[in-house]
């Protein structure tokens, strides 16, 4: 048995399954990330917000240790030009109505907000240590040199600003999942495994295992998988 059959039978008898976020915790996590995108988007002039990383791409995998947190990443774009404002600036912006956010929730006496609203090196990270995920608020801006998606981030540790295109390679992994969960299925069929009754979101492709799984081994930095630039050419 090849490496492919060996990969395929292993996907298929479920035995990376335990890889998986629980549904009720990837249910809560996603009302978290609406309430806190909803805010910033009603208190901002076309506000756009939209999910990266290992959230956008279905390759969520668990803390590797027992202390570990899902890492839920929130992108929050504002429509300007580059020119129009500092990446300090943009920065406070959007941490401003963050921790209004913040504020609103235990002001109003709610107890599912976040507990810390920490500045981080490129975002805002909302804390949620008793149900074991944060989310990062990452601000940006619209890249002119990377249209229609790229944007650009800030960074306090560097004076350039970081170009990058979570949406873009987030439609490339989908088009590359896609095409290896055909494969998937064809397999499951050949095994008489009856796959056809499984919503489409429960099932993952080889592409998104094999992340998953190299995500949550040891020897990886980091249990979630960051979004890098692309550019096209």
């Amino acid at each position: 048995m090849d490496s492919l059959e060996k990969m395929l039978s292993m996907l298929l008898d479920g035995a990376v399954d335990t890889l998986d976020i629980s549904p009720d915790l990837q249910d809560i996590a996603v009302e978290r990330y609406e309430e806190v995108g909803t805010w910033l988007a009603d208190r901002g002039i076309e506000w756009q917000i939209h999910p990266q990383g290992s959230f956008l791409l279905g390759t969520v995998v668990r803390p590797s240790t027992p202390t570990g947190e899902y890492d839920i990443e929130l992108v929050c774009l504002l429509p300007i030009r580059k020119a129009s404002t500092t990446q300090a600036e943009l920065k406070q912006r959007v941490g401003d109505q963050v921790h209004a956010y913040r504020r609103w929730k235990i002001g109003a006496g709610h107890d599912d907000g976040p507990a810390t609203c920490e500045a981080r090196r490129r975002c805002w990270t909302l804390g949620y240590p008793d149900l074991g995920f944060h989310l990062d608020v990452l601000p940006s801006i619209p890249d002119e040199e990377l249209p229609p998606t790229g944007i650009l981030l800030t960074d306090r540790q560097l004076r350039a600003w970081q170009h990058s295109d979570p949406l873009g390679y987030g439609e490339w992994f989908r088009g590359r999942s896609v095409e290896l969960q055909t494969k998937v299925r064809e397999a499951a069929f050949a095994k008489n495994v009856n796959v056809a009754d499984v919503p489409t979101w429960r099932v993952r492709s080889t592409l998104q295992r094999v992340v998953q799984s190299l995500s949550g081994t040891p020897c990886c930095s980091s249990p979630t998988i960051r979004t890098r630039s692309r550019r096209r050419s």
